[in-house]
């Protein structure tokens, strides 16, 4: 876009956020931020018109993402492979009992409709999905339309296998259409990406701090003794 004194105008908001300076920069536009919000809106109102199909994308092998769904529609979760389900709403939440009879794991994480999660709520839902992932299940994260806290989840998960969170959530929306999260629920993310890596990288240091002890421990095992470290100097 080209301005009347002939130099180069980037336009004030972007379709969609792509890459972490576009969602940074976002932060900094008020008028950026309520077109986001509008675009998830209409999102909301398009899965409104397709309220007897099954609201679910493949986002990996292993992982899915969507909206809400019927008791009548768990059986065709099971087909598809779900062992795990994460329920992102606050105002409503799947039965577990009925989950449970058709061999689905639960969680709830309950959250406000167009907000973020908190870092421990995040944290909870991507330890929870991993464990399941690592034991060879498939997991479903879902919200009331699939647009934002459902989508948003599946990013933190997707962080929390290593990927960038750009990167994680050009995965999901490339996988789905309809994922759209909005301002707030971008910078949880990026928030989470940051807090999860200091997390890791501290408890790296914890780690290899107890193996530099545990090098320096002599460990006296003779018949009759009694065992006793001795830290080297």
């Amino acid at each position: 876009m080209v301005g009347d004194e002939g130099r180069s105008i980037t336009p004030p908001i972007h379709p969609y956020p792509t890459t972490r300076a576009e969602i940074v920069g976002l932060f900094r536009q008020p008028l950026g931020r309520l077109w986001l919000r509008v675009l998830a809106r209409l999102m909301e109102w398009l899965t409104d018109l397709q309220p007897k199909q099954l609201n679910y994308s493949d986002v990996t092998p292993q992982l899915a993402v969507g909206g809400a769904f019927r008791k009548r529609q768990i059986k065709r979760l099971r087909q598809r492979g779900v062992t795990a389900v994460v329920d992102c709403r606050l105002e409503a939440r799947d039965d577990p009992d009925a989950l449970a009879r058709a061999g689905i794991d639960f969680l709830h994480v309950p959250t406000p409709d167009r907000y973020g999660f908190t870092f421990d709520q995040m944290s909870e839902g991507v330890e929870w999905v991993l464990d399941h992932l690592a034991d060879g299940g498939r997991a479903f994260l879902h919200c009331e339309h699939g647009v934002g806290r459902g989508p948003l989840m599946a990013c933190a998960v997707l962080v929390g296998q290593g990927y960038g969170a750009p990167e994680a959530l050009r995965i999901v929306r490339t996988k789905r259409w309809q994922a759209l999260p909005n301002d707030r629920q971008l910078e949880a993310l990026l928030q989470f990406e940051q807090d999860w890596r200091r997390r890791g990288s501290a408890s790296a240091v914890d780690d290899a701090a107890a193996l530099n002890h545990d090098a320096h421990v002599v460990r006296v095992t003779q018949p009759g003794d009694v065992v006793s470290d001795v830290s080297s100097t």
